[in-house]
């Protein structure tokens, strides 16, 4: 009974802590409506999102950057799979070619009637790769803007992508006719100003 009775206090602290652990105040940054559809026999996504990005920084913004974590399972070049090798993790590039992914950004413009109305991204479009020079890693891509994002104001984006699903892999990945689909889309990234 005591160890009952522990047990049920143990559980109720961690549940009151969890409770108010999310409660921080936080102002929302970033937003996200998708359209997607997924062909059942390729297992190919194909997507619309429009982003909405606000400006939290006191300081005006004129390059966005963006995660494409899906392509660290592109290929064997990208950064994650050779630290995946380095790492003692060879099976992992031990991979036929279908059983690679990928996220291609097909289009990316500024949403109808927002601040870069009609404005096509894709001009400046560009892969870079600020924690190594692994000029063949496709997980960040930078947009130049047109005139700058002054602090507090909003942007929104049209972001037209397909994505693949790599076999099994970390955090993603399908197996059979299991699909977790999780680090798919093209998302805003950290600014430090």
């Amino acid at each position: 009974m005591k160890q009952r009775l522990f047990f049920i206090s143990l559980l109720i602290l961690f549940i009151a802590g969890i409770s108010g652990a999310g409660d921080y105040n936080c102002e929302k940054v970033a937003s996200y409506t998708m359209n997607v559809s997924l062909d059942p026999v390729t297992k190919i996504v194909t997507g619309k999102e429009i982003l909405t990005w606000k400006n939290p920084s006191d300081k005006p913004v004129l390059e966005m950057y963006f995660h494409a974590y899906l392509n660290a399972f592109k290929n064997s070049s990208s950064t994650f799979s050779k630290e995946s090798y380095y790492g003692g993790s060879s099976s992992f590039l031990n991979r036929r070619e279908k059983e690679w992914g990928y996220l291609d950004v097909k289009s990316i413009k500024g949403q109808s009637g927002s601040l870069f109305s009609d404005v096509d991204f894709k001009k400046s479009f560009e892969y870079v790769h600020p924690d190594d020079d692994n000029a063949s890693d496709d997980t960040v891509f930078k947009i130049t803007i047109p005139d700058p994002v002054a602090p507090g104001k909003t942007a929104a984006f049209e972001i037209g992508f397909e994505f693949k699903l790599p076999a099994k892999a970390p955090r993603t990945g399908i197996k059979n006719n299991y699909l977790f689909v999780a680090h798919c889309i093209p998302k805003v990234g950290v600014w430090f100003n």
